[in-house]
């Protein structure tokens, strides 16, 4: 795992998120234990607002059960690290010119990961809705505080504006691939996608559809197959984006290799 992340500080969160979810119980008291650190210390490592001292890349590698070649990486992650903090932090969120649009770095996009932050959005365009805690968490099925919290975060990063009664969100925002961290994508992915598992279990067949196709390309035809997948989204979003909406859905599009190794194309 250690290979698949861009900071020690993804790999850690990673580590702790995979512990959490076998054990709904484990917090992060128990995982400070694991590394020998506080756990105030390592709260503020997963916030990005404190550096891992190499002093502790080995203590804590050791108690990941890191290997002699993947602790080395680990303590590179630590050094590239401490050289990217300054930028780190002073990224924040951003406008672009269209008032409506806002272009959410890394940071940024990392705080609003969870799936339900994105479905608010969406729910703001239902009939139906109501900005309102209790209505949230039922339509979506989620714990009322968890509901609340991600209303409070909406609005303090100006996703979501309130006067008075009213509540607008902004029209569009933008993501911009080269600010997002890839944890915070895989993040992202990942829960769409264990969602649409329990839709295939769960839902009835009238409200969902579930396809997929296996076919031989030539790799250097790939990044034309994305700009077409791309301008179907699009297509899609601008036909029926329209007119009284009262449910949410998800459309999840996955383009992946099913063969392994390598072939003259890509050598």
């Amino acid at each position: 795992m250690v290979f698949e992340v861009n900071s020690a500080r993804d790999l850690l969160q990673e580590e702790f998120d995979r512990r959490l979810r076998l054990n709904s119980r484990y917090s992060l008291r128990s995982f400070s234990r694991l590394l020998g650190i506080s756990s105030g210390a390592l709260s503020e490592i997963l916030k990005g607002t404190r550096p891992i001292s190499l002093k502790s890349a080995a203590k804590m590698a050791k108690a990941l059960g890191l290997t002699t070649v993947e602790s080395r990486k680990f303590v590179e992650l630590i050094q590239n690290d401490k050289l990217k903090t300054n930028e780190i932090n002073a990224h924040s969120l951003k406008a672009i010119p269209d008032a409506n649009r806002k272009n959410l770095d890394q940071d940024m996009f990392a705080l609003v990961s969870e799936w339900q932050n994105f479905a608010i959005l969406n729910l703001l365009d239902c009939a139906d809705f109501k900005w309102d805690v209790k209505h949230v968490s039922l339509r979506l099925g989620i714990p009322i505080q968890q509901a609340k919290e991600s209303m409070k975060l909406l609005i303090r990063l100006g996703l979501v504006v309130k006067r008075g009664q009213q509540i607008k969100g902004v029209d569009d925002f933008i993501l911009a691939p080269e600010g997002i961290s890839s944890r915070a994508i895989r993040k992202y992915h990942k829960q769409i996608l264990e969602k649409a598992i329990e839709s295939i279990e769960f839902q009835n067949i009238h409200e969902r559809d579930l396809s997929g196709i296996g076919f031989a390309v030539n790799p250097m035809q790939l990044p034309q197959i994305k700009k077409e997948i791309s301008a179907f989204q699009e297509q899609l979003l601008s036909k029926y984006s329209k007119g009284k909406r009262t449910e949410v859905y998800f459309l999840e599009m996955i383009l992946f290799k099913l063969t392994k190794g390598s072939n003259i194309h890509e050598k």
